[in-house]
């Protein structure tokens, strides 16, 4: 297996001719322009546009960067956390990708040589113990 750490957690996993991106964040100005990355990127969004597979861990655009995203065929399997309300699963359908794998907590995936299994975040939203939730 090669792995390829691209930045922050965008990695490029390689094994048997399969390809898996994780955490796709290649351009400039997430967070409504306010992050960079440092140093500049060499990589672009069109050199990862071929993988087989995708990994995206949550919502948040240093993770699933929309200008990134728009490279990829909308029939790329993606494999996100399946937990209710699924914001990051609603996001991926309105950009148009048609095979999404959602995952529950504590189950498993395979795509080609790779096996996962998926946990929920351990801790919860501060929101969610405060009484204004």
């Amino acid at each position: 297996m090669k792995l390829t750490m691209i930045t922050n957690a965008c990695c490029l996993y390689e094994s048997n001719g399969f390809r898996l991106l994780t955490d796709p964040w290649l351009t400039e100005g997430a967070f409504e322009g306010a992050w960079f990355h440092w140093p500049p990127l060499r990589t672009t969004p069109e050199d990862v546009r071929d993988v087989d597979a995708m990994y995206i861990s949550h919502l948040h655009p240093d993770h699933d960067d929309p200008k990134t995203l728009r490279v990829f065929r909308r029939d790329l399997p993606i494999v996100v956390l399946d937990r209710h309300p699924n914001y990051l699963s609603r996001f991926l359908k309105r950009l148009g990708f048609t095979r999404i794998i959602g995952v529950s907590d504590h189950g498993s995936w395979s795509l080609g040589p790779f096996h996962g299994s998926m946990y929920a975040p351990f801790t919860t939203h501060p929101f969610d113990e405060s009484k204004i939730g």
